[in-house]
């Protein structure tokens, strides 16, 4: 006899979607600024050093510019996946 409960792979399936697309009830805008802070920090805090001058060492803003780079990357990212979130209305 056969069970009408869904598989655990089911509901972790269901788990994933929902963490992507937020319930009605969940503030979009809240999950999107979140995910888009930590990037935007980090490239701040970052060129904020290298225009104060703060960093005197070539390897050391070098490794600085790259950590920009990364984060303006994943910035990248995250728009590409909010661009290709399905409608949550249906």
């Amino acid at each position: 006899m056969r069970s009408s409960a869904p598989s655990a792979a089911a509901r972790a399936r269901r788990a994933r979607r929902r963490r992507i697309r937020p319930s009605a009830g969940h503030d979009l805008a809240a999950c999107i600024s979140h995910e888009f802070r930590t990037p935007l920090t980090a490239i701040r805090g970052f060129a904020e050093t290298l225009l104060r001058g703060g960093i005197r060492d070539r390897r050391e803003r070098t490794r600085f510019l790259k950590l920009i780079e990364e984060n303006a990357d994943r910035l990248d990212k995250l728009v590409d996946e909010l661009l290709d979130l399905p409608d949550a209305r249906g």
